[in-house]
């Protein structure tokens, strides 16, 4: 998970979101940088660049050997504020959001999960037993745990993208969910359900609450603006990879335009100017990206003539970094898609019939947190 570039942007989104939004006031301190790598399983140096990034945008002051301090001032208005502007805009992206723990998240989880043995469970309990305010809520702990043991970077990824995104976890005061789970009732046999029957009841309790509250508050700051127009902010999957550079964001870009007809077989591409100012990038970075589909057998260039789109059979070099990377990423494409097909339509029919049947919000997201489910959030 550490070579995944980008991961540092969850621990800053979580506290910029915490700091933003008042939980964390001015001269507040966040916790040490052990407790945070501890908290969300990541290295010094992943915590230590969210820090500075923190530092860099004027919340916090990164002190030698103490933990950082928070500087950022605002009053109750300006906390109020910041939930608007970061809220309201994703009002739809939310709401599907509720819908998509079901059909993405939750089979995912419950798949890693099944593979965990008594040892497993106890550590899981271990950590929970050492909860701390200002921590990610336990439902984090859990998931992050279980998707870590299907041992694909690419359903992790989309966990901290959802995360990111929602940023309900970084709402919820953990002492609402102050656990029951100590050393003494590990040694004394806790077993798995009794920690999901703790979970399910803290998600009643404080998630779908919580909930209910975000989508009341984004409703009513909605009205109060009468007819202004609100750009939407929809749901984006930046996928982290070893080599995020940009020629294979464009190469990937180029052979679906291929496939989908857009560059058919036996034509030409534009001219690389076209290219560079079409897609927004260098005239250098389309002249790799060229040399890269000329490599797969995508396209050939023909020195005063141009490229052409050929789609040749040709056998890659499987040592290669970047040809590793996508077969990795195809394979854990292939998992995701396994894990969360079955069960998709009735799950999916389900949660359409109960909001075109109009039932309210609140009731609907009641639901969430019912039975032997766990909310997304």
């Amino acid at each position: 998970m550490e070579k995944s570039r980008g991961l540092y942007l969850l621990v800053y989104d979580f506290y910029e979101a915490r700091i933003r939004f008042g939980f964390y006031r001015y001269g507040d301190c966040l916790p040490s940088i052990p407790h945070i790598c501890g908290a969300f399983h990541l290295g010094r140096a992943t915590v230590r660049a969210a820090l500075a990034l923190l530092e860099t945008e004027g919340y916090v002051e990164n002190q030698e050997r103490r933990a950082a301090r928070v500087i950022y001032q605002a009053d109750h208005k300006r906390y109020a504020e910041n939930a608007r502007d970061y809220y309201v805009p994703r009002k739809d992206g939310l709401g599907e959001m509720r819908e998509a723990g079901y059909l993405l998240i939750q089979p995912l989880w419950e798949a890693g999960a099944r593979r965990w043995n008594q040892e497993r469970w106890k550590f899981y309990c271990r950590n929970l037993s050492g909860i701390l305010p200002g921590d990610p809520p336990p439902s984090m702990e859990l998931h992050l745990l279980a998707l870590m043991e299907l041992n694909n970077q690419l359903l992790l990824n989309l966990y901290w993208e959802v995360l990111r995104y929602i940023r309900m976890p970084s709402l919820v005061d953990r002492e609402k969910m102050k656990s029951p789970i100590t050393p003494d009732t590990i040694r004394e046999g806790l077993d798995s359900g009794d920690v999901m029957a703790w979970m399910n009841k803290a998600i009643r309790d404080v998630y779908v609450p919580l909930e209910e509250r975000m989508f009341s508050f984004i409703h009513r700051e909605i009205a109060a603006r009468g007819a202004e127009e609100i750009a939407a902010i929809p749901f984006q999957w930046n996928i982290y990879r070893n080599r995020p550079q940009m020629r294979y964001t464009l190469a990937s870009i180029l052979i679906r335009k291929i496939l989908y007809g857009v560059y058919p077989v036996g034509s030409y591409l534009p001219s690389l100017p076209e290219l560079s100012e079409r897609y927004g990038a260098s005239l250098t970075t389309v002249r790799r990206t060229l040399a890269l589909l000329e490599e797969l057998g995508v396209t050939e260039s023909f020195q005063g003539k141009g490229t052409l789109v050929c789609m040749k059979r040709k056998s890659p070099d499987l040592e290669k970094a970047e040809i590793r990377e996508g077969l990795r990423l195809h394979r854990e494409s292939l998992q995701f898609l396994r894990l969360t097909i079955r069960g998709g339509g009735p799950l999916y029919a389900g949660a359409r019939i109960r909001r075109e049947t109009g039932r309210a919000g609140g009731e609907a997201a009641r639901d969430v947190g019912t039975g032997a489910q766990l909310s997304l959030f």
